[in-house]
């Protein structure tokens, strides 16, 4: 346990000295502000008028109120943090490999178990701050355009629907550490992130099977069939497995 620990304080101060963990607060808080500044569009239409083009696309997206909003909060928190889970998952095991500290890691004495899990548990916070950052920003930008609607009736299913969608979302990033190993550096698993999102799976009906399509199937209705948490359980699972078996039987040096 005193190494678990040690481990754990070891990789916290890693990511809290990096530039990187900040920056990624910065990326998870453009979007609530960019749907923010439609939504005062919106209620403004005067404003629409006088930037042209963009007004008009802006009053497509209909945020007139608390609902349509967290609505889009949702879809945030689904699509973004796809690309942003998965880059942390890959910098996180990327790293050690890109800045070459991959054998100093080894060299401690600390089961590789040990190190694996670690850096899961500081990659989970991670992920859990980003997705109550942006939702917190998402309250503070709401309130200070004026959004009509607000209640405890609203924001409570609301960030309930928020967290599942997250988590989903961090589940289905156990991949992107596994690629971030295998691949040793940060453009497989980024790559293979961004493919994800950009996918024609729906076109053959197949989306309630296909992992990276959950968080968005449940922003949009609320819910996934039993298969599909089946799938969910399976695919995070097999990230995990898969990186601590690279760990542990793959050659690292």
């Amino acid at each position: 346990m005193k190494n678990m620990l040690a481990a754990i304080w070891s990789e916290s101060l890693k990511v809290l000295r990096s530039q990187v963990f900040w920056l990624t607060f910065i990326f998870i808080a453009i979007m609530p502000i960019m749907f923010g500044l439609m939504g005062f569009i919106q209620k403004n239409p005067e404003l629409a008028y006088s930037i042209g083009s963009m007004g008009s696309g802006v009053t497509l997206n209909g945020i007139v109120d608390w609902t349509s909003y967290l609505g889009k909060l949702y879809q945030s928190v689904a699509g973004g943090g796809m690309i942003g889970f998965a880059f942390v998952a890959s910098w996180i095991f990327g790293r050690e490999y890109t800045d070459r500290t991959i054998k100093d890691l080894l060299a401690l004495p600390i089961s590789r178990s040990w190190i694996v899990l670690s850096k899961f548990i500081v990659m989970f916070i991670w992920y859990i701050l980003l997705s109550l950052f942006m939702f917190l920003i998402g309250l503070i930008v709401g309130r200070v355009i004026n959004l009509d609607g607000l209640s405890v009736e609203i924001l409570m299913p609301g960030f309930y629907r928020f967290s599942v969608t997250a988590i989903i979302t961090m589940i289905i990033s156990t991949p992107a550490a596994f690629l971030a190993n295998y691949s040793r550096g940060y453009s497989v698993p980024i790559g293979f992130a961004i493919l994800t999102v950009i996918h024609f799976i729906g076109l053959v009906g197949l989306m309630p099977y296909y992992p990276w399509t959950f968080p968005g199937l449940y922003q949009h209705a609320g819910h996934l069939i039993t298969a599909s948490w089946i799938i969910l359980g399976f695919t995070g699972v097999l990230g995990l497995l898969g990186t601590f078996s690279w760990w542990r039987y793959s050659a690292q040096t």
